[in-house]
């Protein structure tokens, strides 16, 4: 071919070739791709465009590949202007593979009341396309009605703390794991229509809430099926004036797992406080409940307002917590309930399963009745009821009344009950329904058995522990019948207070392979069964064998020896501690009575009650003096005196680095007084301490080393109650 002749011919094609091309990218445009040999099923497309309009987005899908636009709803027509902006826009991929993973960011949207239609249909369903996984919505102002269904993950909060939701109700169900919801205020007084309802999802944590609730099932907030979790730093309360029953629980939780719950504020009437119940957690869902393990309870402060003094129902009666108030009540396995606080409720802490560990918790006023707005106090059931293979360890259970079927603490087969101090509590100590039980090193004061076992149960240890049972038996075992009785029972190693004329240790007859050991007991004759050379237990029967006439101790007594001092102890006059001891009380009570600590380092005295009336005026009896003596502690005493001329609970004088801590001091005279005196002293240390002074309102001088120079109808009266004064 001629060549002048091709170069016309192959211009005319490369002009055919760029029409065409012009003409099929045109057609694509205004036909929306409705033909195309690039393998994208196009119906499928528009199919998934449809889905992203109906809200019915596949989990699966990758939720950072959907582009929603938290402020407007574009049209997906005029977003689509590729290939890859249809991928990017409804998240599907085309056969070749091109496809946009930039990340998408989160955004946080300025939420109001005036926006909720915004966001939100009207029965509470998110609407498609307006918020993306990982958003925050900052709420603010006031918020009525409304509900809130989240599936996908988001933070809710209040960063200008003025967001408050007034009968609104959040449900956070599948597909909202990770979500996030700080600093808000909620109340509620819809029936059964919790707060927070939170459903199928895990990893959610709710914290800084203050949340409250006054209706029956209006649970501030109900986790049902819901795992690895969060409840923390939040104020719960719920209170309701009903007649009988329908209080609702302020925490709930059924079928949990792996969920953390610490440092609330838990308030309620009369209703359960933390409850992780087996049972169905109420609401509006409709799912059954199921087993709680593996959670932990930690920190929380827990109390009922019921018998406070303003706490008055429709009827105008202050009731006390009855049989539906429990502080802490779990119905698992394998939970951990540590360092809580719980006071005013029927029941402490009730575990019902298997392998709970209730450790390091204080419990008081365990109190109340059975039948809901009764006021009489009949007693609560336990303070700490746990069951088999449990740890009950280092808790403090004080000023409680238990009713005569229940116990300060429940344990069945397999458990350990160590380091509890139990004080001023009426009831039984432990009560023991199983086998192979170890009780260590705890201290009791009770008004009835400290131990109670009954039933075939053995393989049981009772080891180093102070029981004082007053006038009932420190440790009593009894058969259930003829055939069924506790056996191979170790008792060792204990110091047993009892003035029961059964004695200390009771044990049924029938009762085989009881091997008590090495206890100290004070039984029916008031003395001592057994006094090792280091430590001696002194109460008012023994009293004359360890002090001499003129109130020295004797010579049985040596260097760093303990005496404990047990029981009440009429007026002894003045008692010359004149060894380095350590003295400890148990429930000690001296009348008219002072300790003279005199040239004698590191004394150390524990726990005792002086009551000095001074009904003789000529004793001159004050509570401790401490002359010339360093490093003496006085801690967790309760000293009262009243002296018609000077009066001091501890007086100080001359010693250096003492300590007097966590005491109740009271001082009454009509001259120079003081609860705690110290003159020519260095480095007190003086903490903790309850400390009143009744005096005459005078200014009295301080001088000369050795004495006050008080003057009383002109004579000086020194420390020691003597009118010479060097």
């Amino acid at each position: 071919m001629n060549s002048k002749k091709l170069i016309p011919i192959l211009g005319l094609s490369l002009l055919l070739i760029l029409a065409i091309g012009s003409a099929s990218a045109s057609e694509m445009d205004s036909n929306m791709m409705g033909d195309s040999d690039a393998n994208i099923d196009l119906t499928a497309t528009q199919t998934a465009v449809d889905e992203i309009d109906d809200s019915s987005i596949d989990d699966n899908v990758n939720a950072e590949n959907i582009i929603a636009d938290a402020g407007e709803n574009e049209a997906i027509s005029e977003g689509i202007g590729s290939v890859d902006d249809v991928e990017s826009e409804v998240g599907v991929k085309n056969s070749l593979g091109a496809s946009s993973d930039s990340d998408v960011l989160a955004s946080t949207v300025t939420f109001t009341e005036s926006k909720y239609s915004t966001y939100f249909n009207g029965s509470g369903n998110m609407i498609p396309g307006k918020l993306k996984s990982g958003d925050t919505l900052d709420f603010s102002g006031t918020f009525n009605s409304k509900t809130f269904i989240i599936n996908i993950p988001l933070d809710l909060t209040s960063t200008d703390g003025t967001a408050s939701f007034t009968n609104c109700n959040f449900k956070i169900v599948n597909g909202a794991q990770g979500t996030n919801i700080t600093n808000l205020k909620a109340n509620m007084s819809k029936l059964t229509t919790p707060i927070f309802d939170v459903y199928n999802v895990s990893s959610i944590s709710i914290s800084n809430c203050y949340l409250f609730s006054n209706a029956t099932g209006s649970y501030p907030i109900l986790f049902n099926t819901v795992n690895n979790s969060n409840i923390f730093n939040n104020r719960v309360q719920t209170t309701c004036y009903v007649t009988g029953w329908g209080h609702p629980s302020a925490i709930v939780l059924s079928g949990t797992f792996y969920n953390n719950i610490s440092n609330n504020n838990v308030i309620t009437n009369d209703s359960n406080a933390i409850y992780l119940t087996g049972y169905l957690g109420g609401g509006n869902m409709g799912q059954g409940g199921g087993v709680n393990a593996y959670n932990i309870i930690f920190n929380n402060t827990v109390h009922s307002i019921r018998g406070i003094e303003w706490a008055v129902d429709e009827e105008g009666k202050t009731p006390l917590p009855s049989s539906f108030t429990y502080g802490i009540q779990v119905m698992g396995a394998n939970n951990e309930i540590i360092n809580n606080t719980i006071y005013n409720v029927y029941r402490g802490i009730g575990a019902t399963q298997s392998g709970n560990k209730i450790i390091g918790n204080v419990l008081s006023k365990i109190h109340g009745t059975w039948y809901s707005g009764n006021t009489n106090d009949d007693g609560g059931d336990y303070a700490i009821y746990a069951t088999t293979n449990s740890i009950v360890k280092e808790n403090i259970i004080s000023d409680s009344n238990i009713n005569a079927s229940g116990a300060i603490i429940h344990v069945a087969k397999n458990s350990i009950v160590s380091d509890n101090i139990v004080r001023n509590c009426n009831g039984s100590g432990v009560n023991v329904a199983g086998s192979n039980v170890t009780i260590t090193n705890n201290n009791f004061n009770v008004s009835a058995y400290g131990v109670y076992i009954k039933g075939s149960h053995s393989d049981i240890n009772i080891e180093v522990n102070v029981i004082d049972s007053n006038n009932q038996n420190a440790i009593r075992i009894e058969k259930q019948s003829r055939d069924i009785f506790p056996h191979d029972i170790i008792i060792q190693n204990n110091t047993l207070y009892s003035t029961s004329d059964e004695g200390a240790i009771y044990k049924d007859p029938a009762c085989t392979n009881i091997y008590p050991s090495n206890n100290i007991i004070i039984g029916t004759s008031g003395e001592p069964v057994i006094d090792n050379e280091t430590l001696h237990i002194i109460n008012e029967n023994n009293f004359d064998k360890y002090f001499t006439i003129t109130g020295s101790l004797k010579d049985r007594i040596k260097d760093n020896d303990t005496i404990i001092f047990m029981g009440n102890f009429s007026s002894k006059g003045k008692l010359n501690i004149n060894k380095k001891v350590t003295i400890q009380g148990i429930n000690a009570v001296f009348k008219d009575t002072t300790f003279i600590i005199s040239d004698i380092d590191g004394v150390v005295f524990e726990g005792i009650t002086i009551d000095n009336p001074n009904t003789k005026f000529a004793d001159r009896l004050w509570g401790i003096q401490i002359s010339n003596s360093n490093n003496v502690t006085i801690s967790n005493c309760n000293i009262s005196i009243y002296d018609p001329y000077s009066a001091f609970a501890v007086y100080v004088l001359d010693s250096n680095d003492c300590k007097i801590i966590n005491s109740s001091l009271e001082a009454k005279g009509n001259y120079f007084t003081a609860a705690l005196f110290s003159f020519n002293s260095r480095n007190l240390l003086i903490d903790g301490n309850s400390i009143k002074t009744i005096g005459p309102g005078e200014t009295y001088l301080c001088n000369n080393r050795s004495c006050l120079n008080i003057l009383v109808q002109g004579v000086t009266i020194c420390p020691d109650g003597t009118v010479i004064c060097p």
